[in-house]
């Protein structure tokens, strides 16, 4: 959580100090302002005239404007790359505005104990949390899968049970659980696929979002060949940005499995977060 927060700053930082230098080389007709603006500071002018949002912004929080790495790929650990939690291919200033100040609330609620990575194991209220909303979701996947493996609170599992055991399954409402390292998530949604929010039976279809759900660690005994029949791992995406899969996710297909799976494999279904 420490990395989320200390990212966060940094952001925030870059996007504060290139606005105050716009403040800064403000007066005097429009030509001469422009001039005394510096080479960044021009870029950064030009792009919020244009309601475009500036290509360093994009850059840190690893939105590729053009070719090469971003400077947050060559930061990040572990191969962890940012996420971008939306579209983020022509939207404009607004909307990328509107998902920082969201991310940030979010950051600010696990500073004030408000939220966070925390089990809704127990019977209580489920704590959601917006998943996508997270600079680093790979780095939620592996840390909750130790937390689990090591009973944290409210996640039963511990008991020195070994990583590799542990599949990510999705929970719907009313469909079981509610506890075992269940984690309340919102903003998730399914692409070219349906799902019953009964039973939690995933089918083909448009997609859509999904307004009650949470993601679960599970000990998984068997091997593959044993495996459920009704049962298959689909990949996790930042919303339709499908350049890097950053989690995958056991979900029940229910009766047929086997069929419907290549069905869902044929039209590229995936859980966005």
């Amino acid at each position: 959580m420490s990395r989320e927060v200390a990212f966060g700053r940094v952001v925030l930082g870059v996007v504060r100090g290139d606005l105050a230098a716009l403040v800064g080389g403000g007066g005097g007709e429009d030509g001469e302002q422009l001039l005394a603006l510096t080479n960044r500071a021009r870029s950064v002018s030009l792009a919020i005239g244009r309601n475009d949002v500036p290509s360093e912004w994009r850059e840190i929080l690893g939105e590729k404007s053009g070719g090469g790495a971003s400077k947050a790929e060559t930061a990040a650990d572990a191969g962890d790359t940012v996420a971008n939690s939306g579209d983020s291919t022509g939207s404009d200033l607004e909307e990328w505005a509107r998902d920082f100040n969201r991310r940030l609330l979010q950051l600010g609620e696990f500073c004030n104990g408000e939220g966070g990575f925390v089990s809704v194991g127990g019977g209580g209220e489920k704590r959601k949390f917006w998943l996508g909303g997270l600079f680093f979701p790979k780095a939620f996947f592996t840390a909750t899968r130790l937390f689990v493996t090591e009973g944290g609170e409210g996640g039963q599992v511990g008991n020195g049970t070994e990583l590799e055991k542990l599949v990510l399954k999705l929970r719907v409402a009313g469909g079981g659980g509610g506890g075992r390292g269940e984690f309340g998530v919102e903003g998730v949604s399914l692409e070219n696929a349906t799902i019953d929010e009964v039973t939690g039976v995933v089918k083909g279809g448009g997609g859509g979002g999904l307004d009650v759900c949470a993601v679960c660690w599970e000990v998984e005994e068997l091997g593959e060949e044993e495996a459920d029949q009704n049962m298959a791992m689909f990949p996790i995406y930042c919303k339709r940005k499908r350049e890097e899969m950053v989690g995958q996710i056991l979900i029940d297909l229910g009766v047929g499995g086997r069929e419907e799976e290549k069905i869902l494999r044929q039209r590229g279904a995936a859980l966005l977060i």
